[in-house]
Formats: structure tokens, C-alpha cells, sequence
């Protein structure tokens, strides 16, 4: 805390006229628990826990050239949070209260920060109807006063002790002249689509449009927000998806001068331990793929007129991944050689779904694992997905 404390001191400060007289020395003197909630080499959020209240301290650092380029070109974008705070308090619309921000100056790499007031409340429960139909009421007063929120989700709402919806994140707030229908429908189905990875209650989710329709003049009807919730989805699904194509929190691009691809940022393996691997692995098909040390490795013969088939490996398992369909984990994909190379887990303890249901001799167990096994297959074919080489030595139970 004394580190963080120093390097804050040097910054130039701006307090909230909410909160005049408001010290951050005195602050750091009365901090009683400090916990970090999210950390990495751009962001950090500390909660801060006083006598008075809590508080949130956002801190971001600008190491990234894009990041850099991008505050260059659209400098509104830094205190985008501490305007919208702003707004939205004197639009009387409830949301948290910013307490400061602070920028460092003269010092590479850029350093700012937020500090907000805690709100107390818990987050959403989709046990309650009559959360659900207050929450509809909220959303639709933003709307209704031109509040657009690109990031709705349930994490970035919690509900006060009275069951009052209060914004927690309001980076991603656009305060407009009016909403158009399709711009609310739209807002609204992200929120749907995110609630149904929490609730599959489809009577909360009335509820809430219920209360929604009650404070907006022109209906909105559940076929319409479903067809916009299965349009985020699939958004979603393609945004995630792309992630292992690119530099993000969880896949780094791999170039050298022996080799070039993809790989999972905790994956530490190279060129020397693939070459390895190719050396002491044992071999399951003869020039097709071998495993070493719990790594399965399929390997495809780069021709000119034949499409790259552990590239495309590498794809379709990122897509099963973000859609939830169980799959040995993806962990790289490389060029070396001349040839492609897909790696993935290696599932020791699996086995043949045939050597699986042949090991029960009861017929009401192989029944029950039939039924799961047709819940699985449901849940592909929901997810619109076909495998041309669908059989049952494709699948494995773990």
C-alpha cells in the first residue's frame, strides 16, 4: 500500500464536487482491508475497505502501443467513466459516485486512475420476481432518458439494500438525445442473452420485460428479443473465437525464425521441446499424430493445393470451447519444417465411448448413460453444429 501510496502522490489530482473535501492521505492512514479483484499488466482494481465505506480504485497503464495510439487519437475515451458517473448522478438515474481521478505527468508509461465510492448491495438474484420486474423499470428509465449502455450484463448491475438497480460500470455509457426502437431492442436482448447463461428461468425473464414495457410507450414482445439475443450470441461466439488469432489474456502469436503460429499464453512449449516431442514421442499413427508427455500432437504435410488441416483443428476447437462443448483443450498450433502441427491435451484416463458402454453389464445403467449421452449430442445439434466424421471412435469419456 505504501508503494501504491508514493506512486499516486505524484500525480495530478482532480477531485468530484461530490466529494469536496475528500483526502486520498487519509484515506490510505484509515484502510483497514485492501483486496485486489482484478490484476494484470494493463489493469488493476483494488477494493479498499475504510471505517467510513469502501472504495474501488481502478489503475491503467498504458504499455501496449495500440493502447497508447488510441488515447492519442481519442482522448475523451480516458475519462469516458468519470463524465458518465457524472451525468448519470445529475440525471438522478442511480449509479455509483466518482470520489477522484489522477493522471501521472511526464512519465512513460501513462499511468491514470479512478477511485469510486462502493455500492452497497449484492448482485442479481434470479430467485425474485419482483427483482426482475424492478429491474425492467430501470432499464427502461435509462432509455427512456437516452441512456445507452453497450455492456449491459448482470455483473455491472447490483441492487441496493431498498431492491434499487444501481450501474456499477459505466465506461461503455453513451448519453443520447433519444432511442430509437430498434437501438432499445437491441440493448435489451444483450442483456437478455447474458441472463441466460445465469437463469433459465424463462418467468424471470417475463417479468422483467413485463416491467420494462411498463415504463416505455412502445412494446417490445419476446419473439423480437429473442431473435436479437440469438444475434449477440452469435457475435459473441465469433468475437471469443477469434481471440486465438491474436495477442489477448490468453493466447500469444508465436513468430520466430524456426517457427510461427499460435499458442495458449501459459503453454511454455517452443521449437526445441516440439522438436523434441517429435523425437521421443510415441507414435499413435505413423506420421499423423504422437503424444508426449501428456501432449497430443496431430501433424499435417503442407501442400500447396490441400487445406491446412491442424489449422483448422486449432479453429474449430477455440469454437467448441467458447460454446461449451467438451473437447481435449487446445494448446497450440505451429509451423515448422514445412509441416503443421495441432497440440492439444491428452486425455490419459479416457476412454472409447464402444469400450465405455460395453463396460456395464446392468441395463439400467447403460440406459442412463445413453440418455446422457443423447443430452450431450442435443446440446451439439442446438449449438448448430455438424461433424461430418461423427462416430463412436470420435468420442471419448473422461
Amino acid at each position: 500500500m505504501e508503494t501504491l501510496l508514493r506512486e499516486l502522490t505524484g500525480f495530478r489530482i482532480t477531485k468530484s464536487p461530490l466529494f469536496p473535501e475528500f483526502s486520498l492521505d487519509r484515506m490510505f492512514d484509515d484502510i483497514i482491508n485492501c483486496k485486489v479483484i482484478k490484476d494484470n499488466n494493463r489493469r488493476q482494481v483494488l477494493f479498499l475497505q475504510t471505517p467510513d465505506g469502501g472504495f474501488y480504485l481502478k489503475r491503467s497503464v498504458l504499455i501496449r502501443e495500440k493502447d497508447r495510439l488510441r488515447h492519442l487519437l481519442l482522448p475523451r475515451r480516458r475519462w469516458a467513466e468519470w463524465r458518465n458517473l457524472h451525468r448519470l448522478q445529475n440525471s438522478q438515474i442511480a449509479a455509483a459516485r466518482p470520489v477522484m481521478k489522477g493522471e501521472n505527468i511526464g512519465v512513460q508509461p501513462k499511468i491514470f486512475f479512478l477511485l469510486t465510492e462502493k455500492v452497497n448491495g449484492t448482485l442479481l438474484k434470479f430467485d425474485s420476481f419482483i427483482d426482475a420486474r424492478k429491474l425492467g423499470q430501470y432499464i427502461a428509465l435509462l432509455h427512456s432518458r437516452g441512456v445507452y449502455h453497450a455492456d449491459l450484463h448482470p455483473g455491472n448491475i447490483i441492487l441496493k439494500p431498498n431492491n434499487q438497480p444501481c450501474l456499477i460500470d459505466v465506461q461503455e455509457v453513451f448519453l443520447l438525445p433519444w432511442l430509437p426502437s430498434w437501438l432499445r431492442i437491441y440493448n435489451l436482448g444483450k442483456l437478455f442473452f447474458h441472463l441466460s447463461y445465469h437463469s433459465d428461468s424463462e418467468k424471470w425473464r417475463e417479468e422483467l420485460l413485463s416491467g420494462y414495457n411498463q415504463g416505455c410507450r412502445a412494446l417490445v414482445t419476446t419473439s423480437k428479443l429473442i431473435k436479437t439475443s440469438d444475434c449477440h450470441k452469435q457475435r459473441y461466439y465469433r468475437s471469443r473465437g477469434k481471440r486465438c488469432f491474436k495477442n489477448s489474456t490468453g493466447f500469444v502469436i508465436v513468430k520466430s525464425n524456426e517457427l510461427r503460429g499460435y499458442k495458449r499464453r501459459n503453454f511454455i512449449w517452443g521449437a526445441q521441446e516440439l522438436r523434441q516431442a517429435l523425437e521421443k514421442g510415441k507414435v499413435l499413427k505413423p506420421g499423423r499424430t504422437i503424444t508426449y508427455n501428456s501432449v497430443w500432437i496431430k501433424i499435417h504435410h503442407r501442400k500447396f493445393i490441400f487445406p491446412d488441416r491442424c489449422f483448422a483443428s486449432w479453429k474449430k476447437s477455440r469454437a467448441l470451447e467458447v460454446r461449451d462443448i467438451s473437447t481435449p483443450r487446445s494448446l497450440g498450433y505451429f509451423k515448422m519444417d514445412g509441416k503443421s502441427f495441432f497440440l492439444s491435451e491428452y486425455l490419459v484416463d479416457s476412454m472409447l465411448l464402444d469400450d465405455y458402454l460395453s463396460s456395464f453389464t446392468d441395463e439400467q445403467q447403460k440406459r442412463r448413460a445413453l440418455k446422457e449421452l443423447a443430452l450431450w449430442l442435443k446440446k451439439v445439434h442446438d449449438c448448430n453444429i455438424w461433424q461430418q466424421d461423427f462416430k463412436s471412435s470420435s468420442i471419448g469419456i473422461v
